[in-house]
């Protein structure tokens, strides 16, 4: 359920803060609203800032405004430039000034609560954010992240998951992030920043945390990153995660594209010595990493009138579920001939060996005529 204050609240103004607001207008039906999102940045306690949002009718009816507010936050209050008209009339204009005054060292959330008499937009809501900056109490942490606790969820099971967390200087001094480490092997981090790290006062900066589970159980740990920060030189954050096995197959599966009959390669011809040259497309249809070991082939050793050759492939070829990769197969004849597949002497066939759990020797048959 949702609370509007209808009295406009009324409170001075003090210095500008660090504006970091959406530039950009959201629009519902005829009302705009500009900016989108009002964000503060950072404001020193005890301090207050002011930005203003301004709320127009586009359309060519009148708008009632029927109250109007800030929810979410006392940290945050709004006041008109001007009365507050009853509605809003074509082209016309409302000025809202807002005023942050945060009170402890912390991340602030509100909203601009609207209520108009557009069917359907009845009450509509914009994001005001804004966060306290430390301007030197030694008592106070310099350093702060956006979750204190990331929750990964169900994991699959040597899969990496990956969640983007912000670490923040909200105090006036630099801070050196010296290192980062982990309770537990199965959680990590990106990597992205080259520590130790400055990170400049009002700053923040974006990584990621991983999980990697390796067994079906929970996982419970801690991130833990140091820095000269003389309030809170070590700065923890709390993970949680559930390794699954989330695959259906559970395997790498070979598909194979000759053109034809999957097990057969048909047609060369090689004339006075050219080369004939086919290419055979090879995926994974399976849910798991498909490792191709080796592609060879075993040419006719009775009667040796061509050879057949492999071309393009560089072992071992890993693919991930629905890649796909290729090979050559080239055949060159040295007389006039005809050559046949023979898989029972393994003669004239290539041999895929992968670890395809129902088909590690994949066997395509060879035949071709060379005219010389």
């Amino acid at each position: 359920m949702k609370y509007l204050f209808f009295g406009l609240l009324l409170g001075g103004c003090g210095l500008d803060s660090m504006n970091t607001s959406d530039t950009g207008s959201a629009t519902f039906g005829d009302l705009s609203i500009s900016p989108a999102t009002m964000d503060f940045g950072y404001v020193e306690l005890g301090e207050s800032a002011v930005d203003s949002f301004v709320v127009e009718n586009l359309g060519g009816t009148p708008i009632a405004l029927r109250g109007l507010g800030v929810v979410g936050s006392s940290a945050f209050s709004v006041k008109a430039t001007t009365q507050v008209p009853p509605s809003l009339e074509k082209g016309e204009q409302l000025i809202l000034n807002v005023e942050f005054t945060p009170k402890a060292y912390e991340e602030y959330e509100a909203a601009l609560a609207l209520q108009t008499d557009m069917p359907g937009l009845e009450y509509i809501e914009r994001p005001i954010l804004g966060t306290a900056l430390n301007t030197g109490d030694e008592n106070s942490p310099l350093l702060a992240t956006d979750m204190g606790i990331v929750d990964f969820g169900e994991a699959d099971l040597e899969a990496v998951a990956t969640e983007t967390i912000q670490l923040q200087n909200i105090s006036a001094s630099d801070v050196m992030v010296k290192k980062i480490t982990f309770t537990d092997n199965a959680f990590g981090w990106g990597k992205e920043l080259t520590l130790p790290y400055l990170l400049k006062a009002g700053d923040s900066k974006e990584f990621s945390l991983t999980f990697v589970p390796t067994a079906e159980t929970s996982y419970l740990g801690e991130a833990i990153i140091e820095s000269d920060d003389p309030a809170q030189p070590e700065l923890s954050i709390s993970l949680k995660g559930e390794g699954v096995d989330l695959c259906t197959i559970c395997a790498g599966i070979l598909q194979v594209n000759t053109g034809e009959d999957p097990y057969q390669l048909t047609g060369f011809m090689s004339v006075m010595g050219q080369e004939d040259k086919r290419t055979v497309s090879v995926s994974n249809i399976g849910d798991q990493l498909l490792t191709i070991t080796d592609v060879n082939v075993n040419n006719d050793s009775i009667f040796p009138g061509g050879t057949f050759k492999i071309t393009g492939f560089s072992g071992p070829m890993k693919l991930d579920p629905y890649e796909v990769g290729s090979f050559n197969v080239v055949y060159r004849a040295n007389d006039t001939g005809v050559e046949i597949s023979v898989p029972e002497m393994d003669m004239n066939v290539i041999h895929i060996l992968s670890d395809d759990p129902w088909e590690p020797d994949y066997v395509i048959g060879l035949s071709g005529i060379g005219l010389n």
